[in-house]
This record gives C-alpha cells, sequence and structure tokens, in this order.
C-alpha cells in the first residue's frame, strides 16, 4: 500500500479489500506524526476449540468497499491530523498469516492507539465481510 499523498486539506486515507496478502509492515514516513501503530489481525490455529487451517474471508466488494471507505473517512475527519491505511484480505487466509492491516499515523501516541482501537472496534461490526473456518484436513488412518 503506498502512503496517502500529502495534502492540507482533510484527512489522508486509504483503504483495500482484494485477495493479496496483507504487507508485512506499513510506514507513513511522515515528519508531522509523532506516532505510528500497526495492527495484524492473524488467523489463529483454533476457532472456538476447534483446529482450523483457515479462514475463509467473503464479502458482497461493492458494499463492503464502500462501507470500508465510509468508515475510514468518517474516522479520519474525526481525527484531522490523522493518516489511516486499512487493507482486509479475503479469500482463504491459512492460520499464522493476517488477514487484516490497520496503520494509523498521528501526532501523538494516546490519540493513535485511541484511533486504532476504534477502527478496529467498528470495522469488525460495521463492514460486511464474513468469515468461515475451515477445519483442518482430517489424517489418514495409520495402518
Amino acid at each position: 500500500m503506498t502512503p496517502p499523498p500529502d495534502s492540507p486539506h482533510g484527512p489522508r486515507v486509504t483503504t483495500r479489500i482484494d485477495d493479496q496478502p496483507v504487507a508485512a509492515a506499513h510506514s507513513f514516513a511522515s515528519p508531522r506524526h509523532g506516532a505510528e501503530l500497526c495492527f495484524h489481525g492473524v488467523v489463529r490455529g483454533h476457532e472456538n476449540g476447534r483446529p482450523i487451517r483457515a479462514i475463509r474471508y467473503t464479502a458482497y466488494l461493492p458494499m463492503a468497499r464502500a462501507s470500508l471507505h465510509t468508515l475510514a473517512h468518517t474516522t479520519a475527519t474525526e481525527h484531522p491530523d490523522a493518516l489511516i491505511s486499512i487493507h482486509h484480505r479475503l479469500g482463504d487466509v491459512p492460520a499464522g498469516e493476517a488477514s487484516l492491516l490497520i496503520a494509523v499515523a498521528t501526532p501523538h501516541s494516546a490519540e493513535s492507539m485511541i484511533l486504532l482501537e476504534t477502527l478496529l472496534r467498528r470495522l469488525k461490526t460495521e463492514v460486511p465481510i464474513w468469515k468461515e473456518a475451515l477445519p483442518e484436513e482430517p489424517q489418514p488412518a495409520a495402518e
């Protein structure tokens, strides 16, 4: 993901929903922002106490992209000095790999922490992305 263009007008935001792997890191490299935080949502190897091999994420893309765009831009409007970048992966995401990256930059750390938590909580409740746990493949019986 490329950082949003620097502009004196309004928030700078990027959003992305696709089947591409989530970046391992993200940096805005902005001298105006003293705090940068990245959150990676990583698929665990279990769901509801059962082992899984992956989670399948699906979405109705026009609605999900519009919802994510609205969420990010609305939140950025409430935090005019913030930079926001969000990438949610679709398709089968194996256990141990990231399905979500939320990166924020603000002038101060406290605002970054609040902003990151707010975006994560709202994304999970407002953006229509569905998940289905894919169980581990059964192991063949030993003979």
